[in-house]
């Protein structure tokens, strides 16, 4: 198995309901602000939203770590992130690398 970690950040003017669509080929581990989300020990193709976690952003700025663990083959991942209901959230900013 290989491993492939990722970093983004994200700010918002507010604290806010959120929620974090992901998927990914094959399993991950996620974190938010340091606290584990959640994860998949998994042998699949990305599908996106296939996993799908509720999260609280705080003010200001949001770190995002996602690990992907690969078993073989090609490897790749697709996540965003929405309001509770799936909806946009406007006034979050987000970052692939540190800002």
């Amino acid at each position: 198995k290989t491993f492939s970690g990722f970093r983004s950040q994200c700010t918002t003017p507010a604290a806010c309901a959120a929620e974090i669509r992901l998927g990914s080929d094959d399993g991950f581990r996620l974190w938010l602000n340091g606290q584990p989300l959640g994860g998949v020990n998994a042998s699949r193709g990305v599908g996106i939203d296939a996993e799908r976690f509720p999260a609280t952003l705080r003010q200001g700025r949001n770190l995002l770590l996602l690990k992907v663990i690969q078993g073989g083959g090609p490897s790749g991942w697709c996540l965003r992130l929405t309001g509770p209901a799936g909806q946009p959230l406007p006034a979050v900013k987000v970052w692939l690398a540190e800002h």
